[in-house]
Formats: C-alpha cells, sequence, structure tokens
C-alpha cells in the first residue's frame, strides 16, 4: 500500500510554513545603492517641506503688511476728506469748534496771528484722531479772519 498524498492534507498545509523558515534562514537580499536612494528621498522631501513651509511663512507676513498698508492708506483717505470738509463747511469763527464723526475725533482752532494790516490773517488749525489706530494728523492754513473781529 503506498501513501497518497491528498490535497488539503497536512503536508501540503505545511508547504507555505517551510518556504517561510527557509526564507529567514537566507540572508536578505538587498542593495546599498537602494537603502541610499531612500534616504536621499527622505531627505529631498523634508527640504522640499522646508521651502514650502517658509514661502507659506513669508506669504502671510507679507500679506499682513499688504492689509495693514491698505488700512493706513484707507484712514488717510478719510482723514483727507473729513479735513477738506472741515475747512470748507464749518463756520469761519474764532471759538474752536470739536466734534467726532467716521471714527474720528477733530478739532478746529481759528487764531488770528495779529498783524497791522488791512485784512487780517486768521491761521485754522484742524486736529483728526483715529479713534482705532490713535494715528493724529493735523493740518493748518492761513486765511481770512472772520469779519466780526476785522476792523
Amino acid at each position: 500500500m503506498g501513501v497518497s498524498v491528498a490535497r488539503g492534507s497536512l503536508l501540503e498545509y505545511c508547504g507555505p510554513l517551510a518556504r517561510r523558515e527557509q526564507a529567514t534562514l537566507d540572508p536578505p537580499l538587498r542593495s546599498t545603492q537602494s537603502d541610499a536612494d531612500s534616504g536621499y528621498a527622505a531627505i529631498d522631501a523634508l527640504v522640499a517641506l522646508m521651502i514650502i513651509s517658509l514661502a507659506l511663512i513669508l506669504s502671510l507676513q507679507a500679506l499682513q503688511q499688504a492689509d495693514a498698508a491698505a488700512n493706513a492708506a484707507s484712514e488717510l483717505r478719510r482723514v483727507n476728506t473729513l479735513v477738506g470738509y472741515l475747512l470748507e463747511v464749518q463756520p469761519r469763527t474764532l471759538e474752536p469748534l470739536s466734534g467726532g464723526e467716521d471714527g474720528f475725533v477733530w478739532k478746529l482752532e481759528t487764531q488770528s496771528i495779529g498783524a497791522a494790516r488791512p485784512i487780517e490773517i486768521c491761521r485754522r488749525a484742524v486736529t483728526v484722531t483715529s479713534e482705532q489706530s490713535r494715528r493724529v494728523f493735523q493740518l493748518s492754513t492761513l486765511e481770512t479772519c472772520p469779519l466780526e473781529q476785522s476792523s
């Protein structure tokens, strides 16, 4: 009587285990070139990541500076409009005027510079303070004094 090995038997089941043991006993076949390449690839990836993160940081800083410059320019434009309005529309009186408008606190003063001339000259000064940035803007002009003070 002969021994026959049936499909699904114990010997066939142990075949992969035997192959696994043989594979662990053999020294691994590695190439030193592929290890070096994988190390360089990791370093290249880290360098690329550092470059991208540095570019992102610099871009965010530039964006913040541009935003601050745009806010300052907008504030200056609004101050220029307000000062023009105050000098043109507000009554010409020697008493100081003050108020607040559009996020600004302003003060308008008119002072006679006292010269013995046919027409008296006054200095009108506007001081505007931003409530948000606390920046102070000043402008002064020379004009003829109000008629009530001229003699």
